[in-house]
């Protein structure tokens, strides 16, 4: 083979395939660690440059939040603005601005759009440099030199950051007494069912005229309103009366005298309360409010009612006999002479003419004991104690008239009187009161029907009458609930179908909650959630209807068979929180209630 040679130097050409010469190691480190180095760098130039930046942007030294009161102390009652200013001396723009204003209790906002305690208020973006200011109406409510404290907050985006940053300040506020002064002026002690007075009275201490203030009188359960001074604007639920005034200048004062009684326990107490409204933005604001505490004081000749193996509170039914006990006692240190004791029966289910007793009746409703009946009223001595009674049945129906005929109660007003009057009482006689208050528990009633040939039932039924072995026949039965004077809840309807005897599936109800069916158990559960008073009295009842299908077997054969066994319901009075029960007997397939299947028709046939 030839040799290839150079031309020039005439020798062999040959090619150097050996392995280029390495770097060293100590020189390649040296490049990885400055190339690393140089990263780091970078990293941290940026880092610094990113930091220093955000810094300048969410550095908010110059931003600035001030509440400004228009005077150290506020009225309560009288309007007033707040401002709020915010000040954006930092280098970045505040985009996004936010103000949010918290006020503490006896503090209201008077703009319709601002309720509640916290309101937020959506600004412009502030431009470095700039000021923005906010104003605020509002009321105070507070009594005399309360102090409140009013947060006002700003959340904003500084620059072109993302996160949101917040500013915050607080500022006290002190509510003097309201210009509007009220006073109630009551006795500090009462005998129960004592008549005694109350004064309602207020002034308006401003220089500014107050339109259309509202004067609210609140008693408790047991007080009786006798008359007033002033015919009340309105009554209150819970129990009490307002009145309204028109225009009260500075100087001007209102007063209401209220007479009335109050029928309580002896040595127990209660409160009278009186508050004073003013009206802004159609809103009505309670600016003044006072509370005064009364004591009964023992009667100085006592009653009592009670109802005999009763407690004061038990539930009444219809039809029920009721014996009512009257104790009294002598609570002086003189002979009481000519004592006289009244009974006024109310509530309209009492029968008055069931009246029983040794006193009389006066009238329609007023058992009288004097000492022609009690001989033992013609004196009592001091300390003594006595009683007497009388028994009246109540109705065995309710007097439906109207939807509103419903929650029926009956009572008795008891008085006792003597002309004996000792030097502790002031009056032309010694008297002593006491009431009592019962609730009657309703009534719901149900009725079961069964039909073949059915008139009111949109339920076809089918098969052979009478009834033959191994063919089907089926039957519509009805659950009818006639409820009368109290509204009922849970209620809850429940049967057994009888042998041999299932539901089709097909139901129809007045409620739009149709029968369910156990198959496992044969069993039928009708559930209503309420079904109000006089509903199937004066009204359309409250029914169910629903298709059993019965397949007799030979051993029924000159039988008749039940259809469905006795039937329960269960529900709740809600009036006086206590369970109703009824029942209604089975249906068999001689369908009593049906006039057309008659005779050996409700009887199997072979």
């Amino acid at each position: 083979m030839d040799e290839f040679k150079d031309p020039i130097l005439n020798q062999p050409l040959t090619q150097d395939i050996s392995e280029p010469t390495a770097i060293p190691t100590k020189k390649k480190n040296k490049l990885k660690f400055f190339i690393i180095l140089g990263v780091i760098l970078v990293v941290v130039i940026l880092a610094v440059v990113l930091i220093f930046n955000w810094i300048r942007l969410s550095n908010t030294k110059g931003v600035a939040i001030t509440v400004l009161l228009p005077e150290t102390t506020i009225q309560a009652g009288i309007p007033f603005s707040i401002s709020v200013q915010i000040n954006n001396n930092s280098n970045v723009d505040l985009s996004d601005p936010e103000l949010s204003i918290t006020l503490p209790e006896g503090l209201r906002f008077l703009n319709q759009n601002q309720q509640g305690s916290l309101v937020n208020i959506k600004l412009e973006a502030i431009p470095t440099g700039q000021t923005k200011e906010s104003r605020i109406e509002l009321l105070a409510l507070g009594t005399n030199d309360t102090i409140a404290q009013l947060k006002a907050s700003l959340s904003y985006l500084p620059g072109t950051l993302t996160s949101r940053f917040e500013k915050a300040t607080t500022v006290d506020i002190v509510a003097a007494q309201s210009p509007l002064s009220l006073d109630i002026t009551v006795p500090s002690q009462i005998l129960s069912g004592e008549s005694y007075q109350t004064t309602l009275s207020f002034t308006n201490n401003s220089n500014q005229t107050f339109y259309g203030p509202q004067l609210e009188y609140l008693y408790p359960a047991g007080y009786n309103l006798i008359s007033s001074s002033q015919e009340p604007d309105k009554i209150l639920q819970g129990g009490g009366y307002s009145w309204q005034f028109g225009e009260i200048k500075p100087g001007d004062s209102e007063e209401v005298v209220v007479q009335g009684n109050y029928l309580g326990l002896e040595s127990s107490a209660f409160d009278i309360s009186a508050q004073l409204n003013v009206q802004y933005n159609n809103q009505m604001y309670v600016v003044a409010r006072k509370t005064a505490p009364i004591s009964v004081a023992q009667s100085p000749l006592a009653i009592s009612v009670s109802i005999v193996n009763q407690t004061k509170e038990a539930v009444l039914s219809a039809g029920q006999s009721v014996q009512y006990e009257l104790n009294y006692r002598n609570n002086t240190d003189v002979n009481l002479k000519d004592v006289i004791i009244t009974a006024n029966l109310t509530g309209a289910m009492l029968d008055l003419s069931s009246v029983e007793s040794t006193g009389y009746l006066q009238g329609a409703d007023t058992v009288i004991f004097n000492a022609s009946r009690a001989p033992e009223l013609a004196i009592v001595p001091p300390g003594k104690t006595g009683r007497v009674a009388f028994s009246v049945k109540l109705r065995d129906d309710f007097p439906i008239i109207n939807t509103n005929s419903k929650n029926y109660s009956v009572g008795i007003k008891a008085k006792i009187e003597s002309p004996t009057v000792p030097n502790f009482v002031s009056g032309d006689s010694t008297v002593g009161f006491a009431q009592i208050s019962n609730n009657i528990v309703g009534k719901i009633e149900l009725f079961t029907k069964g039909y073949y040939r059915d008139p009111t039932s949109r339920l076809a039924n089918s098969g052979p009458v009478p009834p033959i072995v191994g063919q089907p026949t089926t039957y519509t039965i009805h659950w009818i609930l006639k409820n009368y004077a109290t509204d009922v809840v849970n209620v809850s309807v429940k049967a057994f179908l009888g042998p041999n005897v299932r539901f089709t599936g097909q139901a129809e109800s007045t409620t739009g909650v149709l029968p369910q069916y156990n198959t496992r158990t044969q069993e039928m559960t009708w559930d209503i959630i309420k079904i109000p008073a006089t509903k199937g009295v004066i009204s359309a009842p409250t029914e169910a209807t629903f298709q059993v299908e019965l397949t007799p077997s030979v051993s029924q054969v000159g039988q008749s068979v039940k259809l469905i066994e006795k039937t329960f319901m269960t529900a709740t009075d809600q009036f006086v929180s206590q369970p109703l029960t009824a029942t209604a007997d089975i249906i068999d397939s001689k369908l009593k209630d049906d006039p057309t299947v008659v005779g050996k028709q409700g009887e199997v046939a072979n």
